[in-house]
Order: C-alpha cells, then sequence, then structure tokens
C-alpha cells in the first residue's frame, strides 16, 4: 500500500500525464507529451519508444475494464504494482517496462548521445510537461555526485525512488 506522500506523487504524475485534462488517461495524451519531448533530441523515435511503452505498460496492466482508458483508481493500482514489485526486487514485465521507459526517457534528454544529460537537457523535459520547479534546484537534487550532470544511473535511481520512497525529501521526487 501506498504511503501519503506516495500517493500525492502519484496523484501528480497522473496530472502531468492527462494532457486533456478529462480525468483518464489515453493513448493520444502519451503522443502529444512524448513526441514533444521528442522534438527536443537527435534521435526523435526515442520519444515515440518512450510513449509507447509507457501506453503499453499502462493498457496491460492497468487498465482492468480494458477500455482505452486508464482512470486514476487504475493509474494507482499500476504504480503499487511496480512499488510491491520494486520492494521484492521482483523482475516481472510491469517493472521491465517501467525501466525500459525511464531508458527511453533518458535517451530522448541525452541530446548530445554523450551519456549524460545537462541542465539545460532537463530543463528542456520540464518545459515540454510544463513543469514548474517552483525555485526549487531540480537538477542539483538529481545530479547525486554533484558532476553538473545527470548519468543514466542517477536518472534511472531518481524515477525509482520516485516511486518507491515515502520520505518528502527524497531526491527521487523531483524528476517529474
Amino acid at each position: 500500500m501506498l504511503g501519503e506522500v506516495q500517493r500525492k506523487k502519484i496523484q501528480y504524475l497522473f496530472n502531468i500525464f492527462d494532457v486533456n485534462n478529462n480525468g483518464v488517461l489515453e493513448e493520444s495524451d502519451f503522443k502529444v507529451g512524448f513526441i514533444k519531448l521528442a522534438e527536443t533530441a537527435t534521435v526523435p523515435r526515442r520519444g515515440k519508444v518512450a510513449w509507447r511503452l509507457w501506453w503499453r505498460s499502462l493498457r496491460t496492466f492497468a487498465d482492468d475494464d480494458k477500455d482505452f482508458e486508464v482512470n486514476e483508481v487504475e493509474f494507482h493500482r499500476w504504480a503499487e504494482g511496480i512499488v510491491r514489485n520494486l520492494s521484492l526486487t521482483r523482475e516481472n514485465q510491469t517493472v521491465k517496462t517501467f525501466k525500459r521507459s525511464l531508458e527511453a526517457i533518458y535517451d530522448c534528454m541525452d541530446v548530445e548521445k554523450n551519456g549524460f544529460i545537462t541542465k539545460e537537457n532537463f530543463q528542456a523535459l520540464l518545459d515540454t510537461f510544463k513543469l514548474n520547479a517552483e525555485g526549487i534546484d531540480v537538477f542539483g537534487k538529481l545530479d547525486a555526485n554533484h558532476d553538473g550532470k545527470i548519468s543514466r544511473k542517477e536518472f534511472r535511481e531518481s524515477g525509482i525512488a520516485f516511486f518507491m520512497s515515502n520520505e518528502i525529501d527524497t531526491p527521487g521526487n523531483y524528476i517529474w
């Protein structure tokens, strides 16, 4: 079961993905957001891979009534499944797809294809999804070793921490 901080983060993520604000997630919500992200990438197809992975995961593991929409209850249940399986270190299909989707997002942000994300690259993600960090140095929080860039490992660990942590000050909370 998700803790209070986790529930708030998952609801926040649902609201980000619900691009048309109709209270359900649909394939079109993911196309819009990730295609925008892909426009900043040197390999635009990575954005398409990212949205397809996220949508496929949700359709397969969250859309209980198979209506091609994922409502808030289904989304929260999907997130609980990720947390449960990650905490049990299960590498089932849900977790594998989740990790692959994080990799695809990372590949979109690694614009120069040099193995890390710059502050400018990360800002493009924030801008794409209209995320406002309210003056918080989000990049600095995710750059765990403070070398001025986010490595693939730092990004993956932050993405996992976003779901796993119930602590309000966990750096991974700021990935979105």
